[in-house]
């Protein structure tokens, strides 16, 4: 299994899709349970364009494994959106030797990257072999290109910041959709970058609805990238702990309060992909013992800042939908779970 997989992996570096995702497909039919055979083979087909193979991968291995198909949606949703097209400032040669460089170092979407990089490059030889080093070894492509696409918008992201995933559009969607009124208040709480807050405000701006933003976030390297990224809206960030950050005006009268709560339990913080685990700030991605000890503290004090009507939407992990009902109506939220398979995300709503 070993050698078949090795023999894959080698396919690709080589540019040969085809002969990889076959030995991916015998892989899986001599074990349906080889979860990193199923997530390659997933990111394979997508960048093959086979949405069916896509979709039958990430369908078994969500039924093994919820979080890791999470996850292996993600590692692919934000290296192709915003791709950058038709990059005449280099030439093909430069392009084929920087896309060899991220197929040895095994970026799987080592096409796409190379022309993003190029980008960013600007036509700058040193400055592409800085970048090209810094990806090789390791460094998240969005804090190289300072920027993460996020329902259609570009939006600022530092070393050292969470950055936004993919999946959490879902959350930002389940606020848009529902929301009727023509003013809300609207609080994005452990906001990190501010691409929730920022683009659900934009949103519904669009839609005619007069949005008082105000995030916040307990770290400081997020508050400031937060500021710029929230900078044109005139929305406030504050820097504080849940929410002791928060002015206490908006006391029982936020409409919206958006959560980007840690969730990952702390045991499987060390399964993280390498750029999460050692580059984002464990504050964002580790949820404590069961994944949910920030999530309770939110819910705990949600009702005392919900406005009548308000809701407070929390993006959990598939399997940990019963424990958060639960904690929800301890505290006196009616509970609601929202699903999407698109985008294999989670998201609980609590109104008072």
């Amino acid at each position: 299994m070993t050698a078949l997989y090795n023999s894959a992996q080698q396919h690709f570096t080589n540019g040969d899709d085809v002969a990889g995702r076959a030995d991916l497909r015998a892989l899986i039919a001599a074990d349906p349970h080889d979860t990193e055979a199923l997530a390659l083979h997933a990111i394979r087909s997508h960048y093959a364009g086979d949405t069916a193979a896509v979709g039958d991968a990430l369908t078994r291995l969500g039924g093994l494994d919820p979080a890791m198909a999470a996850g292996t949606h993600d590692r692919f949703a934000p290296k192709t959106v915003g791709r950058a097209r038709d990059n005449q400032r280099m030439s093909s040669s430069v392009l084929a030797d920087v896309v060899g460089a991220l197929r040895r170092a095994g970026c799987v979407f080592a096409e796409d990257e190379a022309a993003l990089l190029l980008d960013a490059a600007a036509g700058d030889q040193h400055r592409l072999d800085a970048l090209v080093g810094q990806r090789v070894s390791g460094t998240p492509l969005e804090y190289l290109l300072g920027w993460v696409e996020f329902r259609g918008m570009r939006v600022r992201v530092r070393p050292g910041v969470f950055v936004p995933r993919q999946r959490t559009a879902f959350l930002v969607e389940q606020a848009v959709i529902a929301t009727t009124a023509t003013r809300v208040c609207m609080v994005d709480l452990c906001c990190g970058c501010g691409a929730l807050g920022l683009s659900a405000t934009t949103e519904l701006t669009a839609r005619g609805c007069a949005v008082e933003l105000v995030a916040a976030d307990i770290d400081p390297v997020a508050v400031a990238c937060a500021r710029e990224n929230l900078a044109a809206l005139h929305a406030p960030v504050f820097g504080g702990d849940l929410f002791d950050a928060l002015p206490g005006d908006l006391r029982g009268r936020v409409d919206l309060l958006l959560a980007n709560t840690p969730y990952v339990p702390s045991a499987r913080v060390a399964q993280l992909p390498p750029e999460a685990r050692e580059y984002e700030p464990l504050v964002a991605l580790d949820g404590g013992e069961d994944g949910l000890d920030v999530f309770r503290r939110v819910a705990a004090g949600a009702a005392q800042w919900l406005a009548p009507g308000g809701r407070v939407l929390v993006e959990i992990g598939a399997g940990q939908v019963e424990t958060a009902c639960a904690v929800l109506t301890a505290h006196g939220l009616a509970s609601r779970v929202a699903r999407s398979r698109d985008h294999y995300a989670t998201v609980v709503i609590g109104t008072p």
